[in-house]
């Protein structure tokens, strides 16, 4: 609340401010009366906003009095009345940085501006310095329980728009300001964004003034804004919070309403009264393995058109618009996993974007079929390069040709002469499809080559075997075989001889 004192030791003078104040000013103002400066000092112990106050009093004077009130709140705004045009007051008034200095006998109207100025000034102080501390809770900061907040309320309100996402960029913020705005009666608000399609607004009173139920305004937001965008649902928190207690509650709802999604739908969720369906992540786990051998035998018959009917039966079959959105998210994402498993594609993005870029747009059961046979029309892309030859089929030619050509130093530029892909696309199959490089291959098919060689004929030279290999390097030969066979080749030479002396 905020507080003004008026310091008079006249009495009639005093209580006539204090009249004219009190019917002017807000009924939040608390304005009190000190007939001598250490009695108004007193009073402004417990806080004060403003010091309405005259020059010569007994005991203190207003001079001194201001000193000492400085001292405690420095931000204090101070209006000084005297019947004294005194130079020297004038001066020290100025020193201690008097925001109004009036005569008597003063104007009525000219008080009465001045004390509704100086509150103007302090509430746009404190609404400002609010916003602020909401705007912290929203992006994540815990405040402290605070006296100066220990007064405000708070109601948290979630917008979504969509149900996954929205392609474009939303500028939503400006058409939620103008539409609370236009609203009957004044409501204190801040708004913020959790991402680009989720946006936030915590509305907020004193605890001493009537928070509106925003029910209505829920439900008006959801009927102006549907105009525009094809789906909007809103959570509204619990009444009353503390200001402290915000940000968990932005938390608390965001994750709430996330589950509570449901496509084809825009509602209105409200934390004391939803009904949530709970359907567990286990049975969207069973319903994948169910389908997975029917995506093998569609995937395997290369039947583009048999494949969409597939999907299109399963996701109906499914009854999606019982599942929460989250739910749906996983059924896709697991749908695309099994796609590739079957395909032994390799994918270059993360399957969780490529699900993301796919339902950003969807807005209804069939919207998300769609999005899954794209899905998979963009795996079976992904599976043939633009000369018809499957990345599968492109490995299995890379080693063919790596065996073929033991005895030669192969290098990814003989590969890429041999096949026209680029070295980084070939490296790219081979390691999706075996676990290793192709030059990593090449090693191990010469090691085997040499450990034939060795024993056909222990008595070969390893310098030999090197360079039919391909080796240019002896030395680097024995250690490539070292590490593969975890001995040396003269240890390998002498195991084969014993081999060879059983036998």
């Amino acid at each position: 609340m905020y507080k003004i004192i008026v310091v008079e030791d006249n009495v009639r003078i005093n209580r006539y401010i204090s009249g004219i104040l009190k019917k002017a000013l807000p009924s939040d103002v608390n304005i009190e009366s000190a007939f001598d400066g250490e009695r108004a000092l007193q009073m402004a112990k417990s806080g004060v906003d403003a010091v309405i106050t005259d020059i010569r009093m007994p005991k203190m004077s207003g001079i001194e009095l201001i000193t000492e009130v400085k001292k405690m709140f420095p931000k204090v705004k101070i209006v000084i009345i005297s019947a004294y045009e005194d130079f020297k007051v004038a001066q020290e008034a100025i020193a201690l940085k008097v925001d109004q200095y009036l005569l008597k006998p003063f104007d009525d109207k000219k008080m009465i501006d001045i004390a509704k100025g100086l509150y103007t000034e302090s509430m746009g102080r404190e609404s400002d310095a609010i916003k602020q501390a909401l705007l912290k809770t929203a992006s994540g900061v815990m405040l402290q329980k605070e006296e100066q907040y220990t007064d405000i309320q708070c109601q948290v309100m979630l917008l979504r728009f969509g149900v996954f996402g929205t392609k474009g960029r939303l500028n939503a913020e400006e058409e939620l300001r103008q539409y609370i705005e236009s609203m009957q009666y004044h409501l204190d608000y801040v708004i913020f964004k959790m991402n680009y399609e989720t946006f936030g607004i915590i509305f907020y009173r004193k605890r001493t003034e009537y928070l509106p139920n925003i029910q209505g305004l829920a439900l008006g937001l959801i009927n102006t804004l549907l105009k525009k965008y094809v789906m909007i649902n809103v959570y509204l928190s619990k009444s009353y919070l503390d200001i402290c207690e915000t940000y968990p509650m932005i938390l608390k709802s965001y994750q709430e309403l996330s589950c509570l999604l449901v496509i084809g739908k825009s509602t209105l969720w409200e934390e004391d009264g939803y009904r949530q369906r709970i359907i567990p992540a286990s049975q969207v786990e069973r319903k994948l393995a169910e389908f997975k051998p029917i995506l093998e035998k569609r995937m395997k018959a290369k039947n583009q058109q048999k494949m969409a009917e597939a999907i299109q039966g399963f996701f109906l079959k499914e009854g999606l618009e019982e599942y929460p959105a989250i739910l749906i998210k996983r059924l896709v994402v697991g749908t695309a996993e099994k796609m590739l498993e079957v395909s032994k594609c390799m994918l270059d993005e993360n399957i969780l974007e490529v699900v993301e870029k796919e339902l950003l747009d969807c807005y209804c059961v069939q919207d998300v079929i769609d999005a899954v046979i794209r899905i998979y029309q963009n795996i079976e892309k992904m599976n043939v390069n633009e000369n018809g030859v499957s990345m599968k089929e492109l490995s299995d030619r890379v080693l063919d040709y790596l065996k073929k050509h033991v005895y030669e130093n192969v290098c990814l530029k003989d590969l890429v002469d041999e096949f026209h892909f680029s070295e980084s696309y070939i490296v790219r199959v081979v390691s999706y499809h075996t676990g290793i490089t192709p030059m990593k291959w090449s090693i191990l098919l010469k090691v085997e080559e040499a450990k034939n060689m060795f024993r056909t004929n222990p008595s070969l030279k390893a310098a030999y075997v090197a360079e039919q290999l391909g080796f240019s390097d002896q030395r680097y030969f024995c250690k490539v075989f070292k590490n593969h066979e975890k001995m040396t080749i003269s240890e390998y030479k002498k195991l084969c001889e014993e081999r060879s002396d059983k036998e």
